[in-house]
Formats: C-alpha cells, sequence, structure tokens
C-alpha cells in the first residue's frame, strides 16, 4: 500500500470513563513567560518548527468568529518561537495581517522548499490566503493569494486542512464551507498555487463544522474525510477516489450527540482500525465510533460519555508514559480537559488540575516543549486572546 501524505491540524482521542485520577499523581505547571498575549480572539494552536532549529513553534489565528465584532487590533496570523525550556516568544518577522475573521491555520511545506508554509482560512469569507515561511519565523503573502475556496451569498468557513489527496505528493487544501453544506478541495502544484479539484464543492450534509479529519479509514491507501453535520446531528464519512474526488458511502452520515462540532480519528480499541470520536459545542459530550476496517462504523459501549465542561478541539498524546494515548480536550470554561486512557477505548478523566488562566480554551496542541520528553499542552485562548503552555510536571501510576 503507498504512503498517505497527510497534515491536518485536527489530532484525535479517545474514549472517556466515569473514574478519576487525582491531580496530585499528575499535573502540569506554567511555562515561564505564559500565557503569551497574540491579539484578540485567539484560535487554535498549530504546533511546527518554523524558523528550522528543530524546536516546537507555535503558528496561530486571531480574528472574529460566530457574531463577535472585529478588532483592528485583530485578523492576523502570529508566529510563536520556542526556545527549546517551555518559553515562547512572538516572531517579530510574523503578526501578518489576513482579514478580520481569520481563526484557522493549516501548516505544511507547499513549495518543497524545506521550509514550512501556512495556509489561513477565514470564517466571514471563502477566502485561503497563502503565507510562505522564510525559516525565520517569518511570513509573506504568496503570489496569487489570497485564493477563493468557493463563491456563494452566504460564505461560513469553519475549517481548513492539507493533505495530499490526489497521490502526486503535493499537499492539497481543503476547507468546510458550513452555511453551503459543502467541502471545497483545492489542488496544489508544488508549488504554493492551488486549483479547485473536478466536483469540487463536494455536498457533505447539514453544515460541516468545525474540524475536518483526514485519515485512510477504509484501508484503499486514498485518503478520506470525517467531517461534523452540527446541524443534522450526524458525523459524515466521504471516502476519496485517490484522484481529489469524495463522495458518502452507502449509510456513511452516523447520528451522534447534539450538535457535533469537532472530530479527531485515532484507533481506540486497538485493533489496528482508525475510529472516530467526536465533541459537541455547548455540552460536555464524546461520541465514539467504532471501525469495522472497511470504513463502516458503529458506537462503542457507552457511547456517548460525559465529560465535565463543554468540550470542542481534540489532540491526544501518551501524557503519562503508559504507552497508551491520552486526551487532552479545549473547553468553553476557563481550563482544557485532561483523560488518561487505558489502552482498551477507555478514559480517566484528570480532575484537580486547575490550568487555569486561559479563558475560553477552544483548542489544544501537544507537544514536549522543554525537551523533557513529556508533552506539554498548548492552548488556544479566545476570550483572553492569548496562547499558554502548560508543562507537564509528572505522570500518575494509577494508570499503568
Amino acid at each position: 500500500m503507498r504512503t498517505v501524505l497527510i497534515h491536518t491540524v485536527v489530532v484525535v482521542g479517545l474514549t472517556l470513563t466515569s473514574a478519576e485520577a487525582r491531580a496530585g499523581d499528575f499535573g502540569y505547571g506554567q511555562a515561564p513567560g505564559s500565557p503569551v498575549a497574540v491579539g484578540p480572539m485567539a484560535g487554535r494552536p498549530v504546533i511546527a518548527d518554523m524558523n528550522g532549529d528543530g524546536k516546537p513553534d507555535v503558528v496561530v489565528a486571531c480574528g472574529t468568529c460566530c457574531g463577535s465584532a472585529p478588532s483592528p487590533e485583530s485578523g492576523h496570523v502570529a508566529v510563536l518561537i520556542s526556545d527549546g525550556g517551555g518559553r515562547l516568544t512572538l516572531s517579530a518577522r510574523s503578526r501578518v495581517k489576513v482579514g478580520p475573521s481569520v481563526r484557522k491555520v493549516a501548516v505544511g511545506d507547499l513549495n518543497h522548499d524545506g521550509r514550512n508554509d501556512v495556509v489561513a482560512a477565514e470564517h466571514d469569507t471563502y477566502n485561503v490566503t497563502v503565507l510562505l515561511g522564510d525559516g525565520q519565523g517569518g511570513l509573506k503573502a504568496a503570489p496569487g493569494s489570497p485564493i477563493a475556496a468557493a463563491s456563494g451569498p452566504r460564505a461560513h468557513t469553519h475549517e481548513i486542512a492539507l493533505a495530499d489527496v490526489n497521490g502526486d505528493s503535493h499537499l492539497d487544501v481543503l476547507t468546510t464551507n458550513a452555511n453551503d453544506n459543502r467541502i471545497s478541495v483545492l489542488l496544489g502544484d508544488g508549488k504554493a498555487r492551488f486549483a479547485p479539484a473536478a466536483g469540487s464543492p463536494v455536498e457533505t450534509g447539514r453544515h460541516p463544522y468545525d474540524a475536518l479529519a483526514v485519515a485512510d479509514v477504509n484501508a484503499d491507501g486514498h485518503v478520506d474525510l470525517v467531517v461534523p453535520l452540527l446541524a443534522a446531528g450526524k458525523i459524515g464519512v466521504l471516502f476519496g477516489d485517490g484522484k481529489g474526488a469524495f463522495a458518502h458511502a452507502p449509510d456513511s452520515k452516523y447520528v451522534v450527540g447534539p450538535r457535533p462540532g469537532y472530530v479527531a480519528v485515532a484507533d481506540v480499541n486497538n485493533d489496528g482500525k482508525p475510529d472516530i470520536l467526536a465533541t459537541h459545542d455547548d455540552v460536555g459530550l464524546v461520541d465514539v465510533l467504532l471501525n469495522d476496517g472497511s470504513g463502516k462504523f458503529s458506537p462503542a459501549a457507552g457511547s456517548p460519555r460525559s465529560v465535565s465542561l463543554p468540550a470542542w478541539g481534540i489532540s491526544t498524546a501518551d501524557l503519562n508514559g503508559d504507552g497508551n494515548v491520552d486526551l487532552a480536550l479545549g473547553s468553553f470554561g476557563d481550563g482544557p480537559v485532561v483523560a488518561l486512557g487505558d489502552g482498551k477505548g477507555g478514559f480517566t478523566e484528570v480532575t484537580g488540575l486547575k490550568l487555569s488562566r486561559a479563558s475560553f480554551p477552544n483548542y489544544t496542541a501537544v507537544a514536549d516543549l522543554n525537551e523533557d520528553g513529556r508533552p506539554d499542552i498548548v492552548t488556544g485562548n479566545y476570550g483572553s486572546g492569548d496562547v499558554s503552555v502548560f508543562l507537564a510536571a509528572g505522570r500518575t501510576a494509577s494508570s499503568k
């Protein structure tokens, strides 16, 4: 089977249980200088090396969303450079103005020059802005940027992702157009130029929302798409043909809890098959759909599970060093939710972590920012317009 090239800003998670882990056995501390102000309305952080020093930096867009008034101090993409000790510093070469509603970014090498580049989506337009990286933490607009991913009277773009969807080794762009019930597919030429794929935009179902998981879910070697259909209360699965076209298979819209807004893909039951997780934008629920290996899904026992806060973006890593995937959820609260995996699809939510100093940390990202071998948590805080870094301070024996 050929390798499928995927760059996606949506990360993955597992199921939850009602048991609790003690924060005294497992915790985090604020990194030096955290939180870092980036501008009003910070969006989802994406971790990537932006200056070529091998350390994980952070890229984030700052812009209005969902009826909030725009700010003249927002509407930009920022790069935060890591010092390898957990401290992030705003790059003087970034804060590139894009548009007042820029909300999401995806990162990858778009022109094969060995430097990471950025594509940015605006909530209130169909525009995709292509920003080329200079390898030193700086960004500048590519020739011909921005480009229109679609057209219509009611632009409402909620997600952007990168993946090689047609097998030519160039990264392509995908966006969700919520009001149009479609996903746009823009094929890359390897020189940071993009054009609509045949048949784009693709019909999805009602209101494709804030996350777009990109993975080969039916083991055919082609990139497939998983998207929450918020207005329908369903999760949609679109199979790729390896040439840039996508279509729903029969029975590929799966009923879940109300208003699913975010999805991720991971093998939650250790059978080697990628499963689906979904969270909801105003309730503390996590849905788990298990894959039979052919890209057909069914609810796991006990799905959906409850968590303590309304959960948004999903990211995963082995947070406690036991070899199992754990879960960090963004929230509509004052801190992210952390749950530890048992390797069988079960999770234990860690209570008492008090990951505060974060106002509406809607999205998370995970990486080892201080080079101690333990994954740390980064949050993009919409309410306070900053980025928080929580450094791992311990492990728990309760999950081993």
